[in-house]
Parts: structure tokens; sequence; C-alpha cells
């Protein structure tokens, strides 16, 4: 008698069985993103910049060859963004300034290339370049100012990218005839 009874109560909660329709389905929506660290902005700015420099400065005082340093140069221009790339901007006033450099020191260099000895008087006819010294100076100053400023400025972007993940929510949404997330924004 038991077994007639829970199997009425069965029947009587699974109600009418029918065939659902065959759309198709959309794909999960990705999980939401994650705050992100000011601290961890910080220290990706700051870390990989000083290895850069001291690896620039180890490669320049044990060996006379230039061509090792260029990545290290490199990785000194790039690195202080790394805290601005990780909070997803990709182009920064800093590296804008630090690119900037580039037009002033290569200048420089070129100056330095046609007459060897720049800095001090030489009997070729080369005498002090007042021109490149301001250059170098120059270039030198727009490095230190962006790079200050993308050090200074990487926990600043990791406030604004939360800032846009608290506008942005998925919530759930439910009809009568059907069900599912809702994106839901703040402007």
């Amino acid at each position: 008698m038991k077994a007639i009874v829970t199997m009425a109560l069965v029947l009587a909660i699974a109600g009418r069985a029918a065939a659902q329709p065959t759309e198709p389905r959309a794909a999960p929506p990705p999980p939401p993103e994650e705050e992100l660290s000011e601290t961890t902005a910080l220290g990706l700015s700051i870390g990989p910049t000083v290895v850069a420099w001291v690896a620039l400065v180890a490669t320049l005082s044990v060996d006379d060859d230039s061509r090792i340093a260029i990545p290290f140069a490199g990785l000194g221009i790039l690195a202080p963004s790394f805290g601005h790339w990780y909070a997803g901007s990709s182009w920064t006033r800093g590296l804008a300034l630090r690119t900037a450099a580039l037009l002033p020191f290569g200048i420089a260099l070129n100056r330095t290339m046609s007459c060897p000895l720049v800095l001090e008087t030489d009997f070729r006819g080369c005498g002090p370049d007042r021109l490149g010294q301001g250059l170098v100076i120059a270039a030198m100053a727009l490095y230190a100012a962006g790079t200050l400023d993308d050090i200074i400025t990487a926990p600043a972007a990791v406030r604004r990218h939360n800032e846009r993940l608290r506008s942005v929510a998925v919530v759930p949404m439910v009809r009568r005839d059907a069900g599912g997330l809702m994106l839901a924004a703040q402007f």
C-alpha cells in the first residue's frame, strides 16, 4: 500500500510531461572579474623598474659591449607601466614621456657619434657640446618624470578599474515564460 501512495505522490508532483522547444542556448556568461590590488600594481611598477636599472648598471660596469645592455634599457622604458597594464590601461602618460625622451637622447647620441669627445675639449676641433649636454639632461628629465608618473598613478588606475567593476552587475532574471541573466550597468 505504501508503494501505491508513494507512486501517486510522485506522479502528482511531476505533472504533465511535454517536449521542450529546442532553442539554441547561449553560452554561459564569463565569471565576473575580481577587484585588483593597488599594492600589486605598485609592486609591478616599482619592482621590474629597479631590476631593469640594477641589471643595466651591472651590465655596463662589467662589459664594455653596450649591445648586451639594450634589453635592460628597453625594460627600463616599459617596466614602470606594468602596474597600469595590470589595471587594464595600455598607454599611459608616463610611457608617453619616456618614449618622448628617446628623441632628445637619440639626437644627443648622434651628435656624440659625429664628435667622439663631446663633453671635453678635443684637439680635432670638437669643443664642449652644450646642445648635446642639454639634450641629454632633457631626456633624463622626461624619463624621470614619466617613471615617477607611472609609479605614483598605478594605484589610482587600479581604483578606476575597480570602480568600473562595481558599476556593472550580472543579476538573475525570472519571468513566467523564461529565465536567465541580466546585465545591469550604472552610467
